[in-house]
């Protein structure tokens, strides 16, 4: 077990980069461009790609106040960042049949359905449409 774990560190070891690495616009556009890839090697959505630069950025901003960074590396490369979509993706978003079928199906639940058909009824009008769209009293999911 001990050979295992010193093993798994000096792999570790090797497989990091320096932090000073970073100055370097080659390996920072790299990193950058890691950023949009998942583990599994396919392309990470959007909103996760936002996260992660988060993060480095962050961490690169602490890396300053410590001195290791006049200015943080990153933020002199020219890279674009995945837009993310202003709408709703269907597949994972109840469409107003589902939905009041959803309802209908709680409302029979012994005990609390009906309250928690109250609270789904006032928050899925708001929550299962893009922000930008108004929803028209007729188009609400929760009318009978």
């Amino acid at each position: 077990m001990l050979a295992e774990i010193a093993n798994t560190l000096h792999w570790v070891a090797k497989a990091l980069r320096r932090l000073s690495d970073l100055g370097d616009a080659a390996i920072g556009r790299a990193v950058l461009d890691s950023l949009k890839l998942k583990l599994d090697g396919t392309a990470a959505a959007a909103e996760t790609v936002r996260r992660k630069l988060r993060t480095l950025v962050n961490a690169l901003h602490y890396a300053m106040d410590l001195g290791e960074f006049v200015e943080n590396p990153i933020t002199g490369i020219r890279w674009k960042k995945p837009k993310v979509a202003g709408e709703v993706d269907p597949r994972v978003v109840a469409n107003p049949t589902q939905a009041r079928s959803l309802l209908t199906a709680v409302s029979y639940v012994g005990g609390y359905g009906g309250r928690v058909v109250a609270v789904s009824s006032a928050c899925s009008p708001a929550c299962t449409r893009a922000p930008c769209v108004r929803l028209r009293p007729s188009a609400s999911p929760m009318r009978t």
